[in-house]
């Protein structure tokens, strides 16, 4: 007999086990609800700085950020130093510290001296494996492979052993980097990131496409060659003038055509990704969103946007899709094919209908990250459960210091 995650994490508190988020046999990843835990310090340390308006890892721990300090709890952000700057240690309380060197000796006394009591590290880099060895040594450690590249993690088996938690995003890229890297399931769980995108109850929702004016189309991006871009410009090339209008979010990089915020062919105009009400307002004039991205993609964010934006879809990440929607508002295409991609936008402005279908079947619910935070919030309190002799050795010393 099946339990359900919200009564077996009931009876966890009850019969005081640790066993935190897991996958259910189905691969979809759940919310669970924990009773409010008391006031937490967390440390989140990401190989990016937290941005909103960022690419998809910098939105995450961004957003990530914001829904538990909204529960309650103290952040303390972390981001990498440039590889051009050079910056003395440091940890700011509450805001992100940027310019920090990941590497420096004194970066976790520094997390211990300003309270932290657990430590969430974003990303990966060859770099990390000392970086969680060292943080371990002093206080639990979660690491979340958010868009990690599995072939960089062939070295990291130690390195991920040292962690308290190992989370992904996603139970398909969880499968991928087991082909890398042996984990221990026990401490391994999976929690969808979800969107930040606040949402106001009354706005401009988009409607489909009718045939008449241009198909418009949302690409999230970042605007680069493995995020698909490209095969989106090419399909786009040639089609009947005005039949279709992409909007992309992102930056062209310098030598690349056109400049961001301006039109890179007569169909697509790249520009920066903006503040949530004028993303919500462009998204309200767009049919479709278009994530035709290369990578194999540990989570794909954008679809979680679209989704609650209002968007049917076309991806190229079916498996990480497939684990949390049904099909139907989101239809999977060949990646690194502009012909494929180019024959399903011309279906579409033969047969409007196909996208009014895809609209019905929008999802009512979509992953957000203040679901997922109450989940985080069971990690932390489990792994602050477990024994750490050395960090509260450390934290004691640190109280006596001040």
């Amino acid at each position: 007999m099946s339990v359900s995650p919200r009564r077996n994490l009931a009876c966890r508190w009850r019969c005081g086990s640790r066993a935190g988020l897991r996958a259910s046999d189905e691969g979809k990843s759940h919310a669970l609800v924990s009773p409010t835990p008391s006031h937490l310090r967390i440390a989140l340390l990401s190989s990016v700085t937290p941005d909103p308006a960022g690419g998809e890892l910098a939105r995450i721990v961004a957003t990530a950020a914001s829904a538990l300090r909204a529960r309650g709890h103290t952040v303390l952000s972390v981001a990498p130093a440039p590889a051009s700057a050079t910056a003395a240690p440091g940890v700011a309380r509450d805001q992100p510290a940027q310019g920090v060197d990941l590497g420096a000796p004194g970066l976790v006394p520094a997390l211990v001296a300003r309270g932290a009591e657990v430590v969430h590290v974003y990303g990966w880099d060859v770099a990390y494996g000392d970086l969680v060895r060292r943080v371990a040594s002093a206080l639990p450690v979660i690491v979340s492979l958010v868009g990690a590249d599995p072939s960089t993690l062939s070295g990291a088996t130690e390195a991920l052993g040292a962690a308290q938690r190992v989370v992904f995003p996603s139970l398909a890229h969880l499968v991928r980097v087991r082909e890398h890297v042996a984990l221990d399931k026990a401490r391994v769980r999976i929690v969808s990131p979800g969107h930040g995108l606040a949402l106001p109850a009354r706005r401009v929702m988009p409607r489909p496409f009718a045939g008449r004016g241009p198909l418009t189309i949302l690409h999230p991006g970042p605007f680069d060659t493995d995020a698909g871009s490209d095969d989106l410009v090419a399909a786009t090339a040639g089609l009947p003038a005005g039949s279709v209008r992409v909007w992309a979010f992102g930056a062209v990089p310098d030598g690349r055509r056109g400049a961001a915020g301006r039109a890179l062919s007569e169909s697509v105009v790249v520009m920066r990704r903006g503040a949530v009400s004028e993303v919500i307002a462009l998204a309200s004039e767009c049919h479709l969103a278009a994530l035709p991205s290369r990578r194999q993609e540990s989570y794909a964010l954008g679809l979680d946007e679209a989704f609650a934006l209002g968007l049917p879809a076309w991806v190229t990440c079916g498996a990480v899709a497939s684990e949390r929607f049904d099909r139907g508002a989101f239809q999977v295409l060949p990646a690194g094919d502009p012909g494929a991609w180019r024959a399903a936008i011309e279906g579409v402005l033969r047969a409007p209908r196909r996208l009014a279908e895809a609209f019905a079947g929008l999802p009512a619910d979509v992953p957000t990250a203040a679901r997922a935070a109450a989940a985080l919030e069971v990690l932390y309190t489990d792994v602050l459960t477990e024994s750490t002799p050395l960090g509260a050795d450390l934290r004691q010393g640190a109280g006596d210091a001040a």
